[in-house]
């Protein structure tokens, strides 16, 4: 044999080895690269919340533009009620039927437009508000099954590994001077308060020797929050000057009471409810942060949430670290937009 050619062929094969060496080696690390990403990921979640829509389509697609320019990627939306515009009727008269179908519809065209808006379009979690149809207070009705997203009220459903959510819809009554200023619907607080001691019960079994973050979401909020509380004369502008001479308290006793409860204390991340437009903003109950994003239509204003995994090396560096289960609020932010 010529030995320049086997010198040649040597060096061809030894060309051929370095080749494959380097691009296996190109592989295992995109590989593992792409994986430490995702492990990355998982460690943030971002929400939206958004509140009191009644029927803003426009609201919501302004919404979409205002994410997308801002870079803002979602991966789950929470909406605390009031979605449609059904006239509060009184709590003890069933609506005529055609309007109930006709409202219906609305939360329907709502709800699809916020399905466009997370990475995984069935990541909507919602209840139903006092303009909302009776049917949705049901969540196991056909009415409600057939809604885009899901519906939580008197639910306790998973979102993510370590993170639940439990919902109550509807609102009680708001009193201003000792007085009822507000009618509830569908139920009273005296008839709200067993529903809340066996969401409670619900809520406690399932956190049961589990350690998991507890969300939280009404349409009327708790009675002890400011974020209930209406001290300007418009219950739906922010800026109109001048403050009532008796505060209305548009909040539930019974859903304060559920937030008192140790089990909630030790795992509620947050509270969230909607209903109250004037008295957005933040407030908190003992451990447990409430907060109000306002209405969309109204207050032109939504929220966004991150929550973060927490780590053992933060309990290391923190003496008085948060123990409520594996997810963190580490972000808060109330956004005003032009609808």
């Amino acid at each position: 044999a010529n030995p320049n050619v086997c010198m040649r062929l040597g060096k061809l094969k030894l060309g051929i080895f370095v080749s494959l060496v380097i691009y296996a080696s190109c592989f295992y690390f995109c590989i593992n690269r792409k994986e430490s990403m995702e492990n990355k990921l998982q460690q943030t979640l971002t929400a939206l919340v958004v509140s009191d829509t009644h029927d803003d389509v426009s609201g919501i697609t302004t919404i979409k533009k205002d994410l997308r320019e801002k870079g803002t990627a979602i991966d789950f939306v929470i909406c605390p009620g009031d979605l449609t515009t059904m006239p509060n009727k009184d709590y003890k008269v069933k609506p005529d039927a055609k309007e109930l179908k006709d409202y219906a519809k609305k939360v329907e065209t709502l709800l699809k437009c916020l399905e466009t808006i997370p990475k995984d379009a069935g990541k909507v979690y919602w209840i139903p508000g006092n303009h909302d149809p009776l049917p949705l207070f049901d969540a196991s009705s056909s009415e409600s099954k057939s809604m885009p997203g899901v519906n939580v009220h008197e639910k306790v459903v998973e979102i993510a590994p370590g993170l639940v959510i439990s919902g109550m819809g509807g609102c009680v009554e708001a009193i201003e001077d000792s007085k009822v200023v507000w009618t509830p619907y569908p139920l009273p607080e005296k008839e709200i308060e067993p529903k809340f001691e066996k969401l409670g019960l619900k809520i406690n079994e399932i956190l049961k020797g589990k350690r998991s973050s507890l969300i939280v979401v009404t349409h009327s909020g708790p009675d002890l929050s400011s974020t209930v509380k209406v001290s300007g004369f418009d219950s739906n502008h922010l800026h109109a000057p001048g403050v009532r001479k008796h505060i209305v308290n548009s909040g539930s006793p019974s859903l304060s009471k559920l937030l008192c409860d140790t089990t909630i204390q030790e795992n509620c991340v947050l509270m969230l409810h909607g209903h109250t437009h004037q008295a957005m903003g933040l407030s908190r109950i003992g451990s447990v942060p409430v907060l109000n994003p306002g209405s969309t239509i109204h207050s032109g204003t939504y929220a966004l949430i991150t929550f973060k995994k927490g780590s053992e090396k933060a309990k290391e560096t923190h003496q008085k670290s948060d123990e409520r289960g594996p997810w963190k609020i580490s972000d808060i932010n109330i956004r005003t937009f032009d609808a």
